[in-house]
């Protein structure tokens, strides 16, 4: 069957014209205003507009490179053009207006069933003053028009657009329909506007200094906008005219008769001069496969175009980057001979020169582009993306065969994500009972058959929100003595203090398992309990909630502990969580109690790719910027620390305040839920109340991520700057209670240096111990009990050992054999964390993880970011409001240490002995005081506290307070006067090999280690890095073939001399200063000497023997609890510090 022209199809219904006095809306053809122009009427009168404006939606994006944004309606538009803020912002950052009635942008054949009625007609006039003058008389020839909703000057001042809009239908898929439906619409308001120019022309010409004619006309009217996949930037306007009659009404297909325009001989449909502009549209063929092929990458030519640079974007690339860039320019750019041989390679040093910064020198890029043409390396996809997207190149290649870091994650999202299994679950019980709970049941509904279905170990798997502490509370009541083993502090508060018939135990507060049948306690009081004490206090049964903390938290030793209780109990046990990790793995024969229930919530999670980890900064603040314009509330799951918080909190107030997309009117307020910030006011209101109140930003650490319940009736969006456990973003997730859940997780695709971050291709998990392991843990064993062996009597200070120890809580001391053993649940435990973090923190597994917990991905705006951009003054401003914000918390801390050491004193030491040894309870407050009574230490910053207490009180058993003051004082980085703690560990190590060699209770390896290291400093007063590296890579061989004994060979083992090598590295920075290389790549070398008096030892021994095992369990450790100590890590000491 022929197809009907559009021409034919207008002839059909042309005659059929809808006067606006018959339309259903007459409740607004029967307002009237005061002006034409709504923005010239007064307040009240632009009141009552909005109103018909919030029912005309429109998708705005944030700028031309991204592919999804909001769905507003037009009030946001015409705010947005009239807001003088948005003046100054360049185009490429300018937010832009698409059709769609979806929030995405139009790609395709979808964009024609996406597109919700709006038009825009761009006038591209070059020149200011005519598109000032036809400016007013247009829009008094449309104003008569219900659809036609204004017109604006371009953010050039040389153009105009004229807004049009109509209702349409939604419900029509049929895309030949659709297109139809769009070109009429189109050619409809085209025609308009275009009649309307040729009747306003000879009064235009009177008003401008050179006339023009129809044919300039019909060179103004953009036919750009002739598909709905184009949009329109949004420009400021402070003259803009917005018509007061506008409201939006269906216009069908019978559309107006050009008479309305005073042309009655004159039939828009048939008018010669629009025929023959659309004479090429006329047919509604489908849309041409080239006009999609631009947003692919699979293009088969090369094109080498000279590229438009900016110059404000130099880049400071790594040697390595270079190297690629060089080798690509130089192939496509290179001068070649007859025989196809590079001869000239001055055009792409040249390029090369403008897009590096001006610190790397012309003969080092030079140098890099003759290697290239030298060695002849192929062109790399990298390089292209980077010159792509950051340097104004338009390289197109066939990359098929190319192995492109800068992968799409969608692009493989079929042949990857869902050809995995799930990954959250691992192995599955033998024993499984299902149930499943209507949309208002809970668990205390089927509490009894649930009860009938337990076995000795049990774990009851139910989401969040399906009441499953409730359900114990209930028991408690009915009469069962239960004990309820909760994971943090902050659930107890949360769940069960103060209720009626409980007793509750954690930080300071001790155990009590009589009186009341219901006892709450932390995991970590749970595992210093004696199992034949809660078998005769009569426990009916023992709960253990959020049970898959136990395989996700190897920095809490007590949970190898926890899972032996578990298997030797003779209490029933009972294990709850939302998302199991390795409870079936550890106990495999237990019953498995799936508990389903009806989610009629949105689960939604987008995945945004930034290319470096600025560019996520960037693009991360802005989003939430807008999120919180939006009136959304969000909550930021993270562990980076308050230094990284406040640096996006600045960034965020950055674009609120200078984004004209990004409008709010008040002070926006952040939050950060972690432990240190225990006792603050919004901790106890979230954990009691269940409200973030004013809170608009609330960052969290894991410290969140169970047993805590928000109620508040907000929107929320989620936030993610880090790939984390599918377990984990689910619990973080379903803190918020019956509301939908929006996650956008924010990944970096590369590192500082370039090197990719996110595998492609995800590896598979494989949970068993490769040789490397088995070696090590074999080869650590040996290095332990050797230090026992050669010291059976009288215990000698080793450093390498007590990190050792301290970092792999699997190794373990038997005081009755006097030796170390290898505590095996402790280890599987360890192993199992590590190798399936491993495999579930993929990116891909991830997602995959979120799907199976029923989160839809939206794909179609989650594709990698353009480098993030402002304008040069702005990018500038921007780094400054980040770089502000660090200097200030950085400052802060300062003074907040300043003060921890102004209230220590000689007689306070005691003290804060008691605080380290968990005696008091630490609290935030607006002074520092502590409280005997209640055994609680009330300080300004815990955080400041628990650096400062730790290594002050290491430092008291050699020197007097006032002395480990001027230490600390010493100690301070001269550009911002900050405290320099890696400068303090370092003495602090020293201090305690000097006390223990002044003692003689120095291990032998160690003391031999010292001398050596003096003996090479006394002969090497210069030498290169290399050099000490070597000495200490040789004393750690040494050393492993002190302590081999057959059959273990610590040389073998890899990872055990590396670790050797890098702590012997560690001590040797600690012995010596070692200077910034000269240019010849010298270091000098100088023994480190402590000029500071040493305390009296005859007045401070009794108290130095009482602490010396805890300070010998601190002098080097790469892995201390964050809560307590400054976390000492061997790349902490470089050569090159302030």
């Amino acid at each position: 069957m022929n197809k009907l022209t559009l021409e034919q199809s207008l002839e059909a219904y042309r005659v059929h014209s809808t006067p606006v006095n018959l339309s259903w809306k007459q409740h607004f053809v029967n307002e009237t205003f005061s002006n034409d122009n709504i923005l010239l009427c007064d307040e009240e009168e632009r009141t009552r507009f909005r109103e018909r404006l919030t029912e005309s939606q429109i998708t705005i994006v944030p700028n031309v490179k991204r592919s999804v944004g909001e769905v507003h309606n037009l009030s946001r538009l015409i705010n947005m053009i009239c807001d003088e803020r948005y003046s100054n912002i360049d185009k490429a950052n300018r937010s832009v207006i698409f059709s769609s009635h979806d929030g995405t942008r139009p790609v395709g054949e979808n964009g024609y069933l996406s597109w919700n009625g709006f038009q825009l007609i761009d006038l591209d006039i070059k020149s200011v003053d005519i598109a000032r003058e036809l400016k007013s008389l247009l829009f008094n020839r449309l104003k008569k028009y219900n659809w036609f909703l204004g017109i604006v000057t371009s953010s050039s001042g040389k153009g105009l657009h004229v807004y049009t809009k109509i209702t349409i239908s939604v419900d029509d898929n049929n895309v030949e329909r659709r297109r139809r439906l769009f070109m009429a619409n189109f050619r409809h308001k085209y025609s308009f506007v275009y009649i309307a120019c040729c009747n306003v022309l000879n009064e235009l010409n009177t008003k401008i200094e050179t006339p023009i004619d129809k044919a300039t006309l019909m060179d103004y009217i953009d036919m750009s906008m002739c598909k709905p996949q184009q949009g329109g930037f949004i420009p400021y306007d402070k003259t803009a005219m917005i018509n007061s009659r506008f409201f939006e009404d269906f216009i069908y297909v019978n559309f107006d008769n050009v008479e309305d325009l005073g042309s009655p001989d004159i039939d828009w449909v048939t008018h010669p001069d629009l025929r023959d502009v659309f004479s090429r549209y006329e047919y509604f063929t489908p849309t041409d496969p080239s006009e999609e092929s631009a947003e692919t990458l699979k293009i088969n030519a090369y094109s080498k175009d000279d590229p438009i640079f900016d110059v404000h974007q130099r880049y400071h690339y790594k040697h390595n980057e270079r190297w690629r860039l060089a080798n690509t320019l130089v192939q496509l750019y290179g001068e070649r001979d007859a025989n196809g041989y590079i001869t000239d390679i001055r055009k792409p040093y040249n390029y090369l020169r403008r897009i590096c910064t001006l610190d790397i020198k012309d003969k080092e890029l030079e140098a890099d582009c003759l290697t290239a043409r030298r060695y002849n390396k192929p062109i790399d996809a990298w390089a292209v993306n980077r010159l792509n997207q950051r340097h104004g190149f338009s390289i197109k290649m066939n990359i098929e065969n190319s192995k492109d870091d800068n992968f799409n994650l969608y692009d493989n999202i079929d042949n990857v994500i869902y050809r995995l299994d799930n990954p959250c679950i691992i192995h599955e019980s033998s024993k499984v009972k299902k149930f499943h709970l209507k949309s208002n049941e809970y668990l205390g509904h089927i509490r009894y058959q649930i009860l009938e279905s337990t076995d000795h170990v049990s774990l009851i798997d139910s989401g969040a929100g399906t009441g499953k502490t409730e359900m114990v509370k209930q028991l408690v009541r009915e009469g069962k003595r239960v004990m309820m083993v909760l994971p943090f502090t902050s659930t107890i508060k949360a769940k069960v203090e103060n209720v009626d018939d409980w007793t509750w135990s954690y930080g300071n507060k001790k155990v009590k398992l009589d009186g009341a049948r219901g006892v709450a306690l932390t995991i970590d009081k749970f595992s210093r309990l004696n199992l034949m004490e809660i078998k005769d206090a009569g426990f009916d049964y023992i709960f253990i909630d959020e049970s898959h903390l136990m395989f996700q938290s190897e920095y809490r030793p007590v949970m190898a502990r926890v899972i032996e209780m578990i298997r030797n109990s003779e209490v029933p046990i009972i294990m709850m969580s939302g998302t199991p990790v390795g409870e079936t793995v550890f106990f495999p024969d237990l019953t498995h109690i799936i508990v389903t229930k009806d989610d009629v919530r949105k689960k939604e999670l987008r995945v945004f790719q930034a290319d470096t980890q600025f560019d996520m900064m960037g693009y991360l603040c802005r989003r939430m910027a807008y999120d919180l314009t939006l009136g959304r509330r969000i909550l930021f799951p993270t562990n980076r620390g308050t230094k990284f918080t406040r640096r996006v909190a600045a960034g965020v107030r950055y674009f609120l305040q200078n984004d004209p997309n990004c409008v709010m009117f008040r002070d926006v307020t952040f939050a950060y839920y972690k432990k240190s910030n225990n006792g603050c006011k919004f901790i106890d209101e979230i954990n009691k109340e269940k409200s973030i109140k004013n809170i608009d930003v609330l960052f969290c650490t894991s410290y969140l991520s169970v047993g805590i319940d928000i109620v508040d009736n907000y929107d929320f969006a989620i936030y993610i700057d880090d790939i984390w456990m599918p377990q984990e973003l689910e619990q973080f997730a379903n803190r918020l209670r019956e509301r939908d859940l929006f996650i956008n997780i924010f990944v970096a695709l590369h590192d500082a240096e370039g090197n990719q971050l996110i595998e492609p291709n995800p590896k598979p998990i494989d949970l068993r111990l490769n040789e490397d392991e088995i070696r090590d843990v074999h080869s650590m064993l040996r290095l332990c009990n050797g230090m026992i062996e050669r010291n059976p009597v009288e215990y000698k200070y080793n450093s390498l050992i007590q990190s050792m120890i301290k970092s792999n809580n699997y190794i373990e001391y038997n005081a009755t054999e006097n030796r170390y053993y290898l505590n095996e649940i402790a280890y599987r435990t360890t192993y199992f964390e590590r190798k399936y973090r491993e495999y579930v923190q993929q990116l891909y597994v991830l997602i995959r993880g979120m799907q199976c917990y029923g989160y839809t991905l939206y794909g179609d705006e989650n594709r990698t970011l353009a480098p993030f951009q402002l304008g040069a003054e702005d990018m500038m401003l921007f780094k400054n409001a980040l770089d502000d914000e660090q200097a200030k918390h950085t400052q802060e801390n300062t003074e907040y240490i300043e003060e921890i050491l102004d209230m220590i004193t000689e007689d306070r030491l005691m003290i804060y002995r008691a605080v380290l040894n968990g005696e008091y309870e630490i609290l935030c407050g607006k002074e520092y005081k502590d409280d005997f009574a209640t055994r609680t230490m009330y300080v300004k910053s815990e955080e400041m506290f628990s650096r400062v207490i730790p290594l002050f009180m290491s430092l008291a058993k050699m020197f007097n307070v006032d002395t480990i003051k001027e230490i600390f004082n010493n100690c301070r980085h001269k550009k911002n006067n900050a405290f320099n703690f890696a400068a303090i560990q370092r003495i602090r190590i020293l201090t305690n090999i000097l006390y223990n060699f002044k003692k003689e209770r120095l291990d032998e390896p160690i003391k031999e280690f010292l001398l050596a290291v003096y003996d090479f400093v006394e002969a090497n007063e210069q030498c290169k890095k290399v050099d000490v590296v070597k000495f200490c890579a040789e004393q750690a061989v040494k050393y492993a073939e002190l302590e081999t004994r057959e059959p273990i060979k610590i040389l073998m083992s890899r990872l055990t001399m590396e670790r050797l090598q890098d702590q012997f590295l560690a001590l040797f920075k600690c012995l010596v200063n070692v200077s910034r290389p000269t240019k010849n790549g010298l270091v000098r070398l100088s023994k480190i000497e402590l000029m500071y008096s040493e305390r009296d030892d005859s007045k401070t021994e009794t108290t130095m023997d009482k602490h010396i095992d805890w300070l010998i369990r601190n002098m080097i450790d790469g892995n201390e609890p964050v809560d307590m100590f400054d976390s000492f890590n061997l790349s902490d000491i470089e050569f090159d510090t302030e």
